[in-house]
């Protein structure tokens, strides 16, 4: 550190001169503090020297800001109001000098705020002021409007249209935040927030550490500058066509110029022997001249720049409903210390082990293992299951999941926070999707319309003599609208999977779906694990077991789980009549009820049962031991899905359903697919030898099984079988990436818990072979989105084509008849996404305002491919091709 003299004096400016640099003050007291010229600070590329000031100088209560001018080598420290000057300015001379030093916790805290700071990545020679906010160190500007409300603002955010836009995004992600607003003018961002979720100094602090993802994070919006330009365009135009037709060449002219690109890219076409939209758009633009009208062009310049706008708008309008459940950063968790006393720390601070303490209303912010406590945890947010799930010492609970009822102590999973939800998050679109084989398929298919469109332009004006006819058949836009259906129709895709419990790390595998024919499935896929079903009914005395069987039936009616599913089959198997229930009520390990008599019932876990020392009948005694049910909870199964069900009426228990595992839950999603796609083939891999691998093949429904396999000779099957196999497996395992690489789609059956090592493209989160068929039909429906806007613009430019010929329609009428065409497709994409956040929109709120009640939406139940699967001409994979603009 530079050695730096501070002088006391009662004048208001006072002049140290160094040696060799006359006129130049090292220190010079102003209205608002001191100012240092320390080239020193700033020498070299590292920033050692600047951290190593900080520290020195916030170390001292009294200083509350310092502002750092690294172009002309200045720093600026202001004092708080309340501080003594001359005092304070001894005391920070003092500790410039090292001649006093802070104590060195105080010296740690302040090390750790400053590490966070974005200091290097900030441009060079921008000044940055480095202040105060609570017991944060920020580089914001931070203005306190109210206790639940902050205007934070930084230079960079005037200039830096990406940086206020990431900005924004990382706001909406942390939970806490309620609601924010920019100002257009200063660039200063409004935030509104909870205080008993995120406090103002917490906020601020995250931030900090989200410079990173600040500056190079997600893709910038589209820029406003053609838009503007095409509108500027479009007023010339129009002035000079109908008002000042002397204004008519300088009008063509500008059009001319703003095509310009596309007359080079038709030009290139041109030397590789190729015509596509380039050389579309260049004829419109020689045509434009040709007649001297530039109005319809700047019309359909300014379409062809709002359209992909508008498409961007709207799919960021519905984000935080569709993915805020994904996207949610907890800043803080309750620590557990080793006193017992509780305190809150920044998650990124939490080790592996650490136990952190949830309570009934709020999320749990990492994934951790329950050490103490009892609970019902809502998963839907993560694993699409509807209704909580109970849970007890040794289950997983992860970060985003709610607890509904109960409390729990988690011993953290991971250090720093490190959870399922963020590989969710990360992964997450948000603009535009790159790598989209269907966005490919647009441009190529677009390119190929080109080629009929010019010649049958070109017949027009030989058959005419005129161009109006021609220029209207090559106005319709064949890739605007396509474009857009194609990146919408993949964010309703993933959105609609992760509602049913299935995560496209990859979105472009919805498209990469509609080409394969062939499931590989590995054997770390687990074949052999079946499916859950009702194993025995225990009753005490002369109760009915049909009677226990419709109760506990009548409790999970609308849940989601694989036990509900179990007693939903075994109840209509029997064909028995569910009873409405009357105040349910969802406690932790519990669903409680009334019968139409007005008696409680208590459909509940092993654990509940002992909790509450309910009564067991005498006569139960006997049915529980030949059905193994035991009421220790230490002796339930580790496996959630085949834990009893106690069903208890006015505290006592009269029942309890047993579960078990039967045939592969495969099968009936292999039957399926098989029943409407003939052509579907389902091969077993193995490293079992081959009589095991058959017979664990055959119980699943697939005939071909290959055993006595290792890692890279899987791979080379795979490769052997098809270029286009769906390989099923663990994606977490290291064996398994060879098969995955040499797939067109990998599946992983690894889950939530697996999700941070997972390099499948597409997750099963709840863990489901069955889902496979869930992900077909996504698939599908994403090809019929894609097909009927296909239709829509087809028909739109048919028809301004068309009208060409028959109504006399100019380029403008044609032009417009397409982009009717283009805003229907939007429209109904815009139509489709707001369903869906509408749904789960009314699913969070539903959990926030009833924390106590069971979510009354009923589960989907899984619908049967379109009758047409098996007749899809899947369409080849096409590289990505360059999208081009025109006029």
């Amino acid at each position: 550190m530079p050695q730096a003299a501070i002088v006391g004096s009662r004048t208001r400016s006072v002049r140290t001169r160094v040696g060799k640099a006359p006129g130049r003050p090292l220190v010079r007291f102003t209205p608002k503090g001191i100012r240092f010229r320390a080239e020193a600070v700033f020498a070299g590329k590292s920033d050692r020297h600047v951290r190593e000031f900080l520290t020195r100088a916030f170390a001292l209560q009294e200083v509350e800001a310092v502002t750092l001018f690294p172009g002309q080598t200045k720093i600026d420290v202001e004092l708080r109001a309340s501080a003594l000057a001359v005092r304070a300015w001894r005391k920070l001379g003092a500790l410039l000098r090292g001649a006093s030093a802070p104590d060195s916790s105080v010296r740690e805290r302040i090390v750790s705020q400053i590490s966070g700071l974005g200091l290097e990545e900030l441009a060079p020679g921008v000044p940055v002021r480095v202040g105060r906010h609570g017991g944060a160190l920020t580089i914001w500007r931070v203005r306190q409007l109210a206790a639940d409300r902050l205007r934070i603002s930084h230079p960079a955010l005037r200039r830096r249209r990406d940086l206020s836009h990431r900005l924004r995004f990382e706001l909406s992600a942390l939970h806490g935040v309620e609601a924010h607003s920019t100002n257009p003018l200063t660039g200063a961002i409004s935030v509104r927030f909870d205080p008993n979720l995120l406090e103002g100094d917490r906020l601020i602090a995250a931030l900090e550490k989200a410079w990173p993802r600040l500056l190079s994070g997600l893709e910038p919006p589209l820029s406003p500058r053609k838009l503007v330009a095409a509108g500027g365009l479009l007023t010339l135009a129009a002035t000079a066509q109908f008002f000042r037709p002397a204004l008519r060449p300088f009008a063509v002219l500008g059009i001319a110029l703003y095509g310009l690109p596309n007359v080079i890219a038709a030009a290139r076409q041109l030397s590789r022997g190729e015509v596509g939209l380039p050389m579309l758009y260049s004829t419109g633009m020689a045509f434009m001249l040709w007649s001297g009208m530039p109005f319809s062009s700047a019309v359909m310049a300014v379409f062809m720049q709002s359209w992909p706008r508008l498409s961007q708008k709207a799919a960021q309008r519905v984000d935080r409903e569709l993915f805020g459940n994904s996207r949610r950063r907890f800043v803080w968790a309750r620590l557990r210390q080793n006193d017992g006393a509780e305190i809150r720390i920044d998650v990124d601070r939490l080790e592996e082990g650490d136990i952190v303490l949830l309570r009934a209303g709020e999320y749990a912010p990492v994934d951790g293992i329950v050490s103490e406590g009892f609970a019902a945890v809502d998963e839907d947010m993560l694993t699409g299951v509807m209704g909580a799930i109970d849970k007890a010492p040794g289950d997983r609970v992860f970060a985003s999941t709610f607890l509904r009822a109960g409390f729990l102590a988690l011993r953290v999973c991971r250090a720093g926070g490190r959870s399922a939800n963020n590989a969710i998050a990360e992964r997450l679109p948000y603009g535009v999707i790159p790598h989209l084989p269907s966005s490919a398929e647009v441009e190529r298919i677009a390119n190929r319309n080109a080629k009929p469109a010019l010649a049958l332009a070109a017949f027009a004006l030989v058959a005419t003599r005129t161009p109006r006819t021609a220029q209207a058949v090559i106005r319709p836009d064949y890739a605007t609208a396509p474009r857009l259906s194609a990146q919408l129709s993949t964010v309703i895709g993933v959105g609609e999977a992760l509602r049913q419990g299935v995560f496209f790390r990859a979105p472009s595998a919805l498209d990469r779906l509609l080409g394969t024919n062939v499931y590989v499935f590995d054997d770390s896929a687990g074949l052999d694990r079946g499916r859950v079903a009702v194993a025995d009914i225990c009753a005490a005395g002369d109760i009915d077991r049909l009677e226990i069987l419709k109760l506990a039936t009548a409790a999970f009616a609308k849940r989601g789980d694989a036990r509900a599913r179990a007693l939903r089959a075994e109840s209509a198997h029997r064909r028995i009549e569910l009873p409405k229930l009357l105040r349910r009520r969802r406690l932790a390990g519990a669903i409680r009820f009334e019968d139409s008599i007005g008696r409680l019932i208590e459909v509940a876990t092993t654990s509940y049962i002992d909790l509450a020392g309910l009564a067991v009948h005498e006569s139960l005694a006997t049915s529980l031991a030949a059905a193994d049910i035991n009421l220790d909870p230490a002796r339930d199964p580790r496996d959630a899905d085949l834990r009893p069900l106690w069903v208890a009426r006015t505290g006592e228990a009269l029942g309890a359903v047993s579960f078990e595992r039967r045939e592969p839950g495969v099968l009936s999603a292999i039957e399926a697919l098989r029943l409407r796609n003939p052509k579907a083939r389902f091969i077993y891999l193995s490293g079992s030898p081959q009589d095991v691998a058959q017979f664990v093949a055959s119980r699943a429904g697939i005939e071909t099984a290959i055993g006595g396999l290792d890692p890279d000779a899987k791979a080379r099957t795979i490769r052997d079988i098809s270029r286009r196999a769906v390989w099923i497996g663990d994606g977490a395992a290291a064996a398994s990436r060879p098969s995955m690489a040499a797939s067109t789609i990998s599946i992983s059956i690894g889950g939530a818990p697996t999700l941070l090592d997972d390099a499948a493209d597409i997750v099963l989160l709840h863990q489901e072979l069955s889902d496979i068929l869930t992900i077909r039909q996504l698939a599908q429906a994403h090809l019929a989105r894609l097909r009927a806007d296909y239709r829509t613009v087809y028909a739109a430019n048919l028809l301004g084509a068309a009208g060409g010929f028959i109504l006399g329609f100019g380029s403008l009428q044609a032009g417009l008849a397409s982009n009717f065409g283009t805003g229907l497709v939007l429209s109904a994409r815009w139509n489709d996404l707001k369903c869906l956040a509408r749904a789960s929109e009314r699913r969070d709120i539903a959990r926030l305002t009833a924390p106590t009640e069971e979510l009354e939406y009923e589960q989907r139940e899984m619908i049967g491919l379109g009758a047409d699967d098996a007749a899809i001409n899947f369409p080849d994979l096409i590289e990505q091709a360059p999208v081009t603009d025109g006029v």
